[in-house]
């Protein structure tokens, strides 16, 4: 039996590949519309910077002060996935 270590590993590899994969389909095979991949990318930008920010931010500097922008942030981004579905 594998051990935890190689599990995880193997997870990961296969995470990566597959992140690369769904990747280059993206960059150049998926045609989304316009309207809804702008709007949609901005919300998902918006969010993810909103999102990460606030933790990296709390995480280095352990100040707590702006840890109140991760809920906006993921709310931004879970409009930002529902824009991308339609």
């Amino acid at each position: 039996m594998a051990g935890a270590g190689t599990a995880f590993r193997r997870l990961g590899a296969l995470s990566g590949a597959g992140a690369l994969g769904l990747a280059s389909y993206g960059a150049h095979g998926a045609q989304f519309p316009d309207t809804y991949g702008k709007e949609a990318g901005l919300l998902l930008a918006s969010g993810t910077t909103l999102f990460c920010t606030s933790f990296y931010y709390q995480a280095l500097s352990g100040d707590p002060s702006i840890q109140t922008l991760a809920p906006v942030g993921g709310s931004l981004l879970l409009l930002g996935w529902m824009a991308l579905a339609l």
